[in-house]
């Protein structure tokens, strides 16, 4: 059974609030798709080349049936559907296709696959040592990487829960990013559909996305 390392840190607060923490999964480590088909065939009859077919295959039929708006059910695994927004919000006729585009991909685990997880999760500490959420700019740098490595854009609020920061100081660190002379981030969307997509040569991107 491998651990879950947890490190603790202050958790934003207004002034005159006490204080509080919240507890953040450290393990910054990535399984990629050619180890876990080597795990499988370890554990199955099927060859690494049919399983590599099977994944290959699969993504395929998970990007055309998300294209097409659907739903989509593994049994025993969860849930996949696609969010959408529109780069326009104030004028309902301006709403048009051309304007409305997708945000992003959700996942809603089943419970006996979550149930399944936390049965085997063993909790260690990492380090004795609180952190505070005054980030420096290498640090926001450092988590934003880590978050676009597996997502295409980020919100206020997802800046929120990657960084552990308020509101106003995840806005303000976000609209930094996106201004001066060479900026990391990209605004996309319109007032409260505004999500930031990195630019081309920042946090592992070589292109600048338009869409997913």
């Amino acid at each position: 059974m491998s651990d879950i390392k947890f490190d603790i840190y202050e958790s934003p607060a207004n002034d005159g609030e006490k204080k509080k923490y919240h507890v953040r999964n450290t393990n910054k480590q990535t399984i990629h798709s050619k180890d876990l088909i080597h795990e499988a065939t370890l554990y199955t009859s099927v060859s690494r080349s049919d399983w590599a077919a099977v994944v290959e295959g699969l993504i395929d039929i998970l990007s055309e049936k998300l294209g097409d708006g659907k739903r989509i059910h593994i049994n025993g695994l969860g849930y996949f559907s696609v969010s959408i927004g529109s780069t326009e919000s104030e004028n309902p006729k301006k709403m048009t296709r051309g304007t409305v585009q997708i945000t992003g991909v959700n996942f809603q685990p089943e419970k006996s696959f979550k149930k399944s997880i936390i049965s085997r999760a063993h909790f260690v500490r990492e380090r004795y040592k609180v952190h505070t959420v005054d980030l420096s700019p290498i640090e926001v740098d450092g988590l934003l990487s880590e978050y676009f490595k597996d997502h295409r854009s980020i919100t206020c609020a997802r800046m929120q829960q990657v960084c552990g920061m308020p509101r106003s100081t995840a806005y303000r660190r976000l609209q930094a990013l996106t201004q001066g002379a060479h900026p990391s981030l990209q605004r996309e969307g319109y007032k409260n559909a505004t999500a930031y997509i990195p630019v081309k040569g920042h946090y592992g991107r070589s292109y600048t996305a338009d869409r997913w």
